[in-house]
């Protein structure tokens, strides 16, 4: 009899446990798709959110193109408007099944016009059969840029995670583009396109690369189909990449990328301040390729990072180059780069002779190596390198150039020294020992002297008001970057260290090449194999000296002559190898 009770009280606890799994599964039916469901489920549970709801601002004369949803982070709303919105009418866009809205105590409906100058206070009542009447109080902001055009972009699924969950994932949809006035400038089909980039990618704020469905001029860009959109998010003064895109296109390095800044809505949600740019092989797939002679290589040194739907030339035991075009060479076409490598190889020997030589562009490389010494990226001549080969056209080249997010000291575990000028690495420096091309760094340097001036005093605070506005509602939206020197540290804070780092490497080379013989360079025997130049008979420093232990990860450097390098060393060589050592 005591078992019948008990399996009878067991079966109904059981029956109890189903059906409240069973309520609980139909309250949260919302959440799962089968309604549409306006409001985050976190929100309710009294947690912190960060994120966008649906009560959007619409623009008139625009509503079917563009929406801003209403962002919340915290006790903060903001709703961020293109630079176009500014003077038009702004009207309220929800749902009242939903939702009840007040500002500043004035209850506003769908349709209500939005006419607030200043901050506001938002109370926001949200209401669903699930969770019955939640209220919630914000401080409101409108947040509105001042004069970057607007990129509208709608995907196929509705949404950016598919992309942003895997590089390989493909969406689809329509891009719009309305430029700081009114006018549409772009409305395109997209084929295609993916998230990109290598450690950009693990960040929140992702890169893009956009295929159209045919050749199109995005905002007075030359016509293309595959465009990039560069999120900057490693770079709190988002003016990196742009700047040494502007060195590069005042120093003639061919095929170097335009570029426009553009305020970013994904699917009616503002996703921050992007460089929509071409991509880089544009300007070689227009003039070369069809040689069958012409490839483009890409530099790569992390095998961790090599494709396995690549062809590569690799070069000693850690450099390899990419074929980029063709992406199929054949093996003939491969031995002939190959020996072109080898040339080059050769070439940066101490006592070429290169005023003799033939077959390789020494102009591009003088280019490019006048824009590593300013920029002090870490990656220059590592990664996102690019070589061209073109026999109708002066032979090899050091062009075009990407990515430039940590330059000018935004990764001070690498570049904390300008003066060091540690990054021009490769064929281009060990070419600075020919007197030959020593003379035609220093006549390109001076013939644009006069613009690298101007840079720190205007060309960077000219940037920095453009960009201003846009980036605010950026940070508003996804928080400081990551990876800037400072961190968390403001705008205005991030653009004065950028234009100080820029300064101190325009002095250092200035300096460099106006007295070559005062300095030496050193080179490290290294994995990295990364090379520093300091003034002959100029201390270390043990600030300095600290910071190349930690860099080479070892206790101290011995020189070719086995001497170990100590704070008070002093220089009076034109080149010494070092090597890094760890003590037993």
């Amino acid at each position: 009899m005591a078992k019948k009770f008990y399996a009878k009280r067991i079966l109904m606890i059981f029956f109890c446990l189903g059906l409240m799994l069973m309520t609980y599964l139909w309250m949260r039916r919302a959440e799962r798709g089968d309604t549409p469901q306006p409001w985050p489920a976190a929100i309710t549970w009294n947690e912190p959110y960060v994120g966008y709801v649906n009560v959007a601002c619409r623009i008139k004369g625009f509503e079917d193109i563009c929406k801003s949803l209403l962002f919340l982070r915290d006790k903060n709303a903001s709703i961020c408007l293109p630079a176009f919105a500014s003077g038009r009418e702004l009207s309220l866009d929800f749902d009242e099944k939903y939702f009840e809205l007040y500002i500043n105590g004035t209850r506003y409906t769908p349709g209500s016009s939005l006419d607030i100058t200043d901050d506001a206070a938002l109370k926001i009542l949200y209401s669903s059969d699930a969770y019955g009447t939640i209220e919630r109080d914000y401080h409101l902001s409108i947040l509105r840029s001042e004069n970057l055009p607007a990129l509208y972009l709608t995907t196929a699924s509705g949404s950016m995670e598919h992309m942003d969950a895997d590089k390989e994932h493909l969406d689809s949809g329509r891009v719009t583009i309305i430029d700081s006035g009114g006018r549409t400038d772009t409305a395109a089909r997209i084929s295609f396109m993916h998230a990109k980039g290598q450690s950009s990618f693990t960040l929140a704020k992702k890169s893009y690369k956009l295929e159209l469905e045919r050749d199109t001029s995005l905002l007075g860009l030359p016509f293309d189909k595959k465009w990039v959109l560069v999120a900057n998010a490693m770079d709190a003064s988002f003016m990196r990449n742009a700047l040494a895109y502007s060195l590069a296109d005042k120093l003639e390095i061919e095929d170097t990328v335009q570029y426009r800044y553009v305020d970013a809505f994904f699917n009616g949600e503002y996703r921050g301040n992007y460089l929509l740019t071409q991509v880089a092989d544009h300007g070689f797939m227009e003039k070369y390729g069809n040689n069958p002679e012409d490839f483009l290589l890409e530099v790569e040194t992390w095998e961790e990072r090599l494709k396995d739907d690549s062809v590569y030339l690799k070069r000693g035991d850690s450099t390899w180059l990419e074929f980029l075009w063709p992406l199929s060479p054949r093996e003939d076409l491969k031995k002939s780069a190959s020996a072109v490598l080898d040339k080059m190889d050769r070439l940066s020997g101490a006592d070429t002779d290169l005023q003799k030589e033939t077959g390789v562009d020494f102009d591009s490389f003088a280019r490019k190596y006048i824009l590593d010494e300013l920029t002090n990226e870490p990656d220059s001549n590592s990664h996102s390198t690019f070589y061209f080969y073109s026999p109708e056209h002066g032979g090899f080249h050091a062009a075009p150039v990407w990515d430039y997010d940590r330059a000018w000291g935004n990764r001070p575990d690498y570049n904390k020294y300008p003066e060091f000028a540690s990054f021009t690495q490769g064929w281009q420096q060990m070419m600075m020992r020919s007197e030959y091309f020593r003379k035609m760094v220093k006549e390109k340097f001076a013939a644009i002297r006069p613009y690298l001036e101007s840079v720190p005093r205007d060309v960077i605070p000219a940037m920095a008001a453009e960009l201003e506005a846009s980036v605010k509602m950026d940070y508003c939206i996804n928080g400081d970057p990551i990876s800037s020197v400072y961190n968390a540290g403001s705008f205005d804070k991030n653009v004065r260290y950028l234009a100080d780092y820029y300064r101190q490497s325009f002095i250092s080379l200035s300096d460099y090449l106006a007295d070559p013989n005062a300095f030496c360079t050193i080179h490290f025997i290294s994995e990295e194999g990364r090379s520093l130049r300091l003034k002959k008979n100029e201390p270390v420093g043990n600030d300095r000296l600290r910071f190349l232990k930690n860099l080479y990860k070892c206790d101290g450097f011995e020189t070719d002559n086995g001497d170990i390098l100590t704070p008070d060393q002093c220089f009076d060589q034109s080149e010494i190898l070092l090597k890094p050592v760890i003590s037993p």
